[in-house]
Parts: structure tokens; C-alpha cells; sequence
């Protein structure tokens, strides 16, 4: 499948951003040319743009389905108010809707839990993930006690790795919870969290960053891990439902 997505923040200029047709047309045509095909299969409008109406952005979109030029289309970063106002517009004006929804969440990051996730299961939404491994923090690469390796996000204090903050020093105390619960199943903790979202309900598929084929083969290795209701349940017990992985303000905010 090719999938792609264009930000409605990206450019400086007026026509450079955005989820007006303008905008989104340009976007396709070149997303077609670089990538050298006819045909997008997914085509995803990354954050929604609180100066362009909805039903522009989705008209543009389905005009580009209706060329043959995107065969789905989909929302990332979304709220589910967002995809409520999206459906609902969809289905009133008789146009093509949202099929999938792209957004953060992990073992460490369960903040989507509180309405998107359920908002897609109840409405058919497919769900992509990214950070399926919380930038590094489900990899074990970052433990307690330990200075992070020279090169990682860890070491440069990344907004998303850094162990000094009080969000931080959370994620390393659960972290030294979770590596025994994979230990204990003879897997990593890599696999350990891919595997929890392949368990969860409503989820379609994570997005996976590996940078070596080494590190792609151990990834592929999840889909043999299997946990029972019990190892879930103590997955709950040291990150329960909900919990934000994400200082507030970060989640999908809105562009100016």
C-alpha cells in the first residue's frame, strides 16, 4: 500500500499550509510526482486547520478520490470532535469520508484511550500508530540509574526523551517495571511493547522506524509474542488506562 500525508502546517506562505483545496491539491500533485505513481491509497490530512471549513477540505479530497488520483482518504492528529465534525459533513454532503486516523500511542503514552480510540472502533475508523515505541523509551536503551547513550534523543534532551523531567523520571520507573514482564516471556522489551498493541482493541497496524535490517527482523519477532489476560492486567496496573505519556498541551495541537 502507498500511503502518504500532508501537514497542515508545513510553509511559510499563506498557500503553504492549511486544509484548503488550494492547498491540498498542490499537495497531492506533488506527493504524486515524487513518489513517481498515479495513485495514492491513502492520502491523510496531518492536524486539522481551525481557519479552513471541514467541508472544503473534505470536497478537495473528494474531488481527488473521484480523479482516481487517492483511492482512501484519512485524518492524523485528530480529536475525535474533529472526526465527529468530519463525519457528520461527509455525510450530509454525500462525500467521500475518513477511513483511518494516525496518531501517538504506546505501553507508555495511553492518552488516546480516553476518546479517539473508542470513537474509531465505534465508527469503523482504522487506527495507525506512530511512536509505537515512545521514541525510544520501550526499546530498554533508557534505564534508571543509567545516562542515556551518546547519540539518542536521551542525550540531546529531546521535548520527547528527557529523563530529567518529572514525566521523564515516570517513564523510567515504569520501564523498570515492564523489562521483567518481557523477560519473564523470553522477549525483549521491543517486542514486549509491540506486541501489547497488537492486542489491543481497534488498533490496526503500528508504524515501525528501524533504522538497521537487524533492528526490522527483531520488530517482526512481536508477532510472536502472545500475552494472556494477566500480563495485560499487570500492564494496567503500572501504566493504568489513560495515562497521558505527553507533557498537556502536546496532544494534536492545532496550528495557528
Amino acid at each position: 500500500m502507498l500511503a502518504t500525508k500532508f501537514w497542515a502546517g508545513m510553509g511559510p506562505g499563506p498557500n503553504d499550509r492549511g486544509g484548503s483545496r488550494y492547498h491540498i491539491v498542490r499537495a497531492c500533485e506533488a506527493s504524486l510526482k515524487r513518489l513517481g505513481t498515479d495513485r495514492i491509497d491513502l492520502f491523510q490530512i496531518h492536524r486539522p486547520d481551525k481557519h479552513t471549513p471541514i467541508e472544503e477540505t473534505l470536497r478537495a479530497l473528494d474531488d481527488l478520490v473521484r480523479q482516481g488520483k487517492v483511492l482512501y482518504i484519512g485524518a492524523s492528529c485528530f480529536p475525535a470532535w474533529r472526526h465527529a465534525e468530519a463525519l457528520l459533513t461527509a455525510e450530509m454532503k454525500g462525500l467521500n469520508r475518513f477511513v483511518s486516523e494516525q496518531l501517538p500511542y504506546n505501553i507508555l503514552d495511553r492518552y488516546a484511550e480516553k476518546d479517539i480510540l473508542p470513537y474509531c472502533r465505534a465508527h469503523g475508523i482504522g487506527v495507525i500508530l506512530w511512536s509505537p515505541l515512545s521514541a525510544g523509551w520501550l526499546t530498554g536503551k533508557y534505564r534508571k540509574g543509567q545516562a542515556p547513550p551518546e547519540g539518542t534523543r536521551g542525550a540531546d534532551k529531546h521535548w520527547m526523551v528527557n529523563l530529567d523531567t518529572p514525566l521523564g523520571k515516570q517513564k523510567l520507573e515504569q520501564v523498570e517495571k515492564l523489562v521483567p514482564l518481557a523477560e519473564a516471556r523470553g522477549t525483549n522489551l521491543t517486542r514486549f511493547a509491540l506486541a501489547w498493541l497488537l492486542h489491543q482493541p481497534g488498533v490496526t497496524a503500528p508504524i515501525l522506524g528501524p533504522r538497521t535490517v537487524e533492528q526490522l527482523q527483531d520488530c517482526l519477532k512481536a508477532l510472536e509474542v502472545k500475552l494472556d489476560a494477566d500480563v495485560l492486567k499487570k500492564v494496567d496496573e503500572i501504566v493504568p488506562p489513560g495515562t497521558p505519556g505527553m507533557a498537556e498541551g502536546q496532544y494534536w495541537p492545532e496550528p495557528g
